[in-house]
């Protein structure tokens, strides 16, 4: 299986919101066997733009995935465009896939409003169009996500929704569940925990990442999906 996560990278009312967006993602990574001949990860965030921040091919163990998934920085932009970063991710997110691999794509976003939400959905079913299967997750912590267009972006049911960040812990199991089942062929994502909203409270610690010196990630980034950069 071919796995890419977009991930919603635009400002966050708390730092530490950010960092439980990145934990989910991991936490989803630890359920796969990771590598070149088993599952493939790849990893798109997004703001009012996109960009990719690893390929499905750079990473053959789960540890350098979830390394450069942790230390992920968000974008300085306070818009969402979902409907881009489709586009984006069926253009380039599954750059160097295998040929006869399942393709999936896990989407996290807190934000799913009016100004892109239709033409997210319109994105959404061109990705479907194309073979990709959709998994979608967001976090109503704010209650501005449109909820009847939002189960619109993913394939067969597979949406969830929860209302705080602190519960994505507990539904990365689920997600994983979603992958797996696009993986396997089947003709829907398993319809466990639908648009499921938990109110459960969690104490969170959140520990801060140290300072280190490292080169930059390369990030690709395509300023209009009319001009393809290829790696």
């Amino acid at each position: 299986m071919e796995l890419v996560f977009v991930v919603d990278a635009s400002s966050k009312s708390s730092a530490s919101n950010w960092l439980l967006m990145l934990s989910f993602i991991n936490s989803v990574v630890d359920s796969f066997t990771i590598s070149q001949t088993a599952v493939r990860v790849g990893l798109v965030r997004y703001a009012d733009t996109a960009n990719v921040v690893f390929y499905l091919h750079w990473y053959s163990d789960s540890a350098s995935v979830k390394q450069t998934v942790a230390y992920t920085t968000l974008i300085n932009s306070n818009i969402t465009n979902l409907a881009y970063a489709l586009d984006f991710t069926r253009y380039l997110g599954f750059y160097g896939a295998r040929v006869g691999a399942r393709q999936v794509a896990v989407i996290v976003t807190d934000h799913f409003g009016s100004d892109f939400s239709l033409a997210a959905v319109n994105a959404a079913n061109n990705a479907k169009a194309a073979g990709i299967k959709i998994a979608a997750v967001g976090i109503n912590a704010d209650g501005n996500m449109e909820q009847a267009l939002f189960t619109q972006i993913a394939s067969g049911n597979a949406a969830l929704l929860t209302n705080q960040f602190a519960n994505l812990a507990g539904v990365a199991s689920t997600v994983a569940g979603f992958t797996c089942d696009a993986a396997s062929g089947m003709p829907g994502l398993r319809d466990a925990a639908t648009m499921t909203t938990t109110t459960t409270t969690t104490t969170t610690t959140t520990t801060v990442r140290p300072t280190t010196t490292t080169s930059a990630t390369p990030f690709i980034t395509i300023p209009a999906l009319t001009t393809i950069y290829w790696p």
